[in-house]
């Protein structure tokens, strides 16, 4: 029932396999980090085992994943790169009120101006992203979601610094009706005394970083309204970093096909704990390898954006197995 699939594509951003899987460069990114040498290919393949919740019902899933991030111009003061996705979901059930795959091809561009001499402020930003996330039956240019943001930082001491911006979210969040389309202020305040810590409070998302030695390295994040996941990594080696973590996810897809309502959708949630091992041979390979434990799963249809259920499908705890490779340039 399991199989394998190969995708050799490029693409970027950070999303989740049902269960909690995660890349977070598109957040390493964001905080501002030197842009030069951060060009990258990045492939990832993920299998769920079986996990019924009757006798006669069963599901299972496989994804794969390519991710491509490019300078379009780099400079010391203003750098602007691309980052292309190409993400493919196949499902598999006893039953045919589910899709049999759903996945998502986007572009998002990304700029950032380093600032000299505007008093407090060191940094501005701007992010535009367009995509489509959907089985892809009848692809129209109607079903694709753009998402804008913009954000300035401002450094208040050597310890403290603030950033504020506004974020349009264009319809791909359900899980608060207002974010569909109203723009959204964000704030953060970062406070980082040293290298060990760095404390980030604010709307829509709060984290910790603490790192007070090789052998734990402690993140946690919240981000508004439900979403939540923390890890803990350790380094026994500078080529090596296990990390055993924790989370929540949730992902929707546009139905498209003629059996499907108008506004019918796909989604997953639900909550995961695994261990991540990552290893890197070489200064610019990354190999890492996930085992993770799936539960609380469930898989839904709903047949119209206020999310009246067409299907629901509970899944009993399940294991999930991937691979990712990285390649820097």
């Amino acid at each position: 029932m399991l199989g394998l699939l190969v995708l050799l594509a490029p693409g970027v951003a950070a999303q989740q396999v049902p269960g909690g899987i995660a890349s977070r460069r598109a957040e390493r990114t964001a905080e501002g980090k030197p842009l030069r040498g951060t060009e990258r290919v990045e492939l990832f393949w993920g299998v769920g085992s079986e996990a019924r919740n009757r006798e006669d019902d069963a599901a299972a899933f496989q994804r794969a994943r390519a991710e491509l991030t490019f300078p379009i111009y780099p400079s010391r003061s203003v750098n602007i790169f691309g980052a292309p996705t190409l993400d493919y979901l196949r499902l598999q059930t006893n039953r045919d009120t589910m899709p049999s795959r759903v996945g998502e091809a986007a572009l998002g561009l990304f700029a950032f101006i380093a600032l000299q001499q505007a008093g407090p402020f060191t940094q501005v930003g701007v992010f535009a992203r367009a995509g489509q996330r959907s089985d892809f039956d009848r692809p129209q240019f109607d079903d694709t979601k753009f998402i804008a943001a913009a954000f300035a930082r401002a450094k208040v001491s050597e310890a403290w610094s603030i950033q504020f911006g506004l974020s349009y979210l264009g319809g791909t969040t359900d899980e608060v009706a207002f974010f569909r389309y109203a723009p959204i202020p964000t704030f953060e305040a970062t406070f980082k005394p040293d290298a060990s810590l760095e404390l980030k409070l604010g709307i829509p998302e709060t984290s910790i970083n603490w790192k007070p030695s090789q052998w734990f390295d402690f993140k946690a994040r919240y981000f508004v309204p439900f979403s939540v996941d923390a890890s803990i990594s350790h380094h026994p080696i500078p080529q090596l970093t296990i990390t055993e973590y924790f989370g929540r996810t949730r992902a929707d897809f546009d139905l498209t096909g003629k059996r499907w309502p108008k506004d019918a959708k796909f989604a997953y949630e639900g909550w995961a704990a695994g261990i991540m091992i990552e290893g890197t041979p070489i200064p610019y390979l990354a190999l890492r390898v996930y085992g993770q434990l799936s539960f609380a799963t469930r898989w839904k249809v709903y047949r119209d954006r206020e999310e009246n259920t067409l299907e629901y499908l509970k899944l009993q705890p399940g294991m999930m197995f991937g691979l990712r490779v990285e390649v820097r340039f």
